[in-house]
């Protein structure tokens, strides 16, 4: 029975192979299942898998994937047996265990792929042992491991595999060298080595993903030359550019990233000048690069936070170069200047906060000459004139200090005459001037210093008298008229002194009636009567010099 079964099941395996190869599909499948049946009763487990693998092939080019699975699921269970007792079989099963695992793989099967992909990858583990230059073997278990690391990943399995694109990437390398001219083979090689660069960057990896995406991304870039209207490429280099970009920034690498970043922008597709979808992946790109700034500060990483705001503004200044009228790039080197005055707020050393000044300062003037019409952006000068002054002035660098409001002066001046803000830089004037007085004075120049307050008093008396309800006004002239009393008691004008400290009281009264709760108004107010207090004490006047020592004492229990 065996033996006629058996030729029965071979000579409708044959038949069914002759029609099959004449393209008559049907009537292939219909000799093959008959083969199939009779070869169940042969004993012939070879027989039955070539069947079998024979079915399974009509299957799946008819759409039947379900049961051609079935059919090379059972081919590869009987190999498996098969290579156990003959070794001879290991590489068919190697072959219908990854064949199995793929179509399980593509119908979303993927826990049934695993295993079958994990025996592929053994039986060539196997076979390259013995034949390690055999560059199909290599080829073979490369593809295995690449699509089975795949699965893991997906999977949450990083570890494991990475452990397997590994293998892989090393066995893509083997082929390329034993048959460089081979093409497929390199392709093969960049596909896995950009799986690997993609998950080492999914998994923080940072230092080893930013190697493997370079090898990725400038392979990527070699097809590309030689393909330029690719668009999967094209998207393939775009993605792995700006992990590349994001891998370097996180270690630190700043100025290859810079490189990389105007890489990047000149990458992106762009259909016009103005296109909404370039100028979005722009802007992103530089928001990516603001928010790991931001981060990097509020993690006390100065330094680090420094150097991405330089980056970003060396790379701009360069697209800014090439297109110093686009909108886009003007407003993205805004933003970045706005980021980094945060900078200035900062607890850092004295030298650091001079230097993040005139980077701001030299910055905004080059947006300044950019874009001349937008006279905001003298204003911001002028204003970072103002707090490099204040900075200055509280290190005791004097001259320097006032080589920074007079640059202030300079510009509020012009904006003035030019209708810019009027009130604003009248305002920002009153405050300088008040500042100089204090400098003055305390480098003894009391003429000078009576001037500036002089000056400045009635700078902001001007502005309240034209403005009345702007409380700023009144409060910047409380603030100099304080400084202008203590200028005259340490002159010994003590009743000059005496009248002008109690008019800045009156303005704090009026004030703290308005605005109870402000914590400024108290707070100075306060110093002015403690002022108050001790000149008092100097004139003799014992009993009101303690009454207002206790006043400014109440005033600030109150904050």
């Amino acid at each position: 029975m065996s033996k006629r079964s058996k030729d029965m099941a071979l000579r409708n395996f044959n038949k069914g192979m002759s029609l099959l190869y004449d393209g008559q599909q049907e009537d292939a499948l219909e000799c093959l299942m008959k083969a199939e049946t009779d070869a169940r009763g042969t004993g012939s487990p070879d027989l039955l898998v070539n069947v079998l693998q024979a079915i399974g092939g009509i299957m799946e080019s008819d759409g039947r994937i379900g049961k051609a699975i079935d059919m090379y699921a059972e081919a590869s269970e009987l190999l498996e047996d098969m290579a156990g007792s003959d070794p001879s079989f290991a590489e068919h099963k190697a072959l219908a265990m990854n064949k199995t695992a793929s179509l399980l793989s593509e119908q979303g099967d993927i826990h049934k792929a695993i295993p079958f992909f994990e025996k592929a990858v053994v039986s060539y583990d196997k076979l390259l042992a013995k034949e390690p230059k055999n560059d199909v073997y290599c080829s073979s278990a490369a593809s295995a491991m690449n699509d089975l690391a795949t699965i893991l990943a997906d999977e949450g399995h990083n570890d494991k595999a990475k452990e397997m694109f590994e293998k892989a990437l090393k066995l893509s390398g083997k082929m390329v060298v034993l048959d460089p001219l081979n093409r497929e083979n390199s392709a093969k090689a960049l596909t896995i080595q950009a799986n690997l660069a993609n998950l080492l960057y999914e998994m923080g990896l940072m230092q080893n993903a930013r190697l493997n995406l370079e090898h990725a991304f400038d392979g990527y870039s070699g097809l590309m030359k030689d393909d330029p209207s690719n668009s999967i490429l094209h998207e393939q280099s775009l993605e792995l550019l700006e992990k590349l970009v994001n891998a370097l920034m996180a270690i630190g690498e700043y100025d290859p990233a810079k490189e990389r970043i105007y890489e990047l922008v000149e990458l992106l597709p762009r259909a016009t000048n103005n296109d909404p979808s370039f100028s979005r992946k722009v802007s992103d790109i530089f928001m990516g690069l603001a928010e790991l700034a931001s981060r990097r500060a509020d993690e006390n990483m100065l330094d680090d936070t420094r150097s991405i705001y330089e980056t970003s503004i060396i790379v701009i200044l360069k697209l800014l170069g090439e297109e110093p009228n686009n909108s886009i790039y003007l407003d993205i080197f805004r933003n970045i200047l706005l980021d980094m005055e945060n900078l200035l707020v900062m607890d850092s050393p004295e030298s650091e906060k001079e230097a993040d000044h005139n980077v701001l300062i030299s910055m905004y003037e080059k947006l300044s000459r950019m874009v001349p019409a937008d006279l905001s952006y003298r204003t911001k000068i002028a204003t970072l004139y103002d707090d490099k002054g204040r900075f200055l002035m509280k290190a005791g660098r004097t001259d320097e200090a006032r080589q920074s409001y007079n640059m202030s002066l300079g510009i509020r001046d012009e904006l003035i005459k030019a209708g810019e803000s009027p009130l604003l830089h009248e305002f920002g004037i009153a405050s300088i001037k008040n500042n100089l007085g204090t400098l003055l004075a305390q480098e003894g120049y009391f003429g000078d210093a009576k001037t500036m307050f002089e000056e400045s008093l009635e700078g902001y008396m001007g502005l309240f008298d034209r403005i009345p309800d702007d409380p700023a006004y009144e409060y910047g002239a409380a603030l100099t008229l304080n400084n202008l009393a203590k200028l005259l008691a340490d002159m010994e004008r003590h009743e000059d002194a005496k009248r002008i400290y109690e008019s800045a009281l009156e303005i704090y009264a009026g004030l703290l009636k308005s605005e109870p709760e402000k914590v400024g108004y108290k707070k100075h107010a306060s110093r002015t009567l403690d002022n108050l207090a001790s000149l008092l004490g100097k004139m003799g006047r014992e009993e009101d010099s303690l009454r207002m020592h206790e006043s400014a004492r109440e005033l600030l229990e109150d904050i």
